[in-house]
């Protein structure tokens, strides 16, 4: 999932994990790498903007990564 913010021109997108019928554990794993991104800064590493669940789905928000 593609997201684009008008506002400011920054291209985004969504990962989404299925964590429906996963255990309580299992869906630490999700969190942990969110975790993880949100305390990397470098060039070489996309941006972390942002962590959601919805409805069945936990969402990690990133910049967009394109392939040169």
């Amino acid at each position: 999932m593609m997201l684009i913010c008008v506002f400011i021109s920054i291209r985004k997108v969504a990962k989404q994990v299925y964590v429906g019928n996963l255990q309580p554990n299992e869906t630490v794993d999700a969190s942990n790498e969110a975790n993880l991104l949100r305390h990397l800064d470098h060039p070489a590493i996309v941006k972390f903007y942002d962590s959601f669940i919805e409805a069945d789905f936990f969402y990690i928000v990133t910049e967009y990564c394109e392939v040169l």
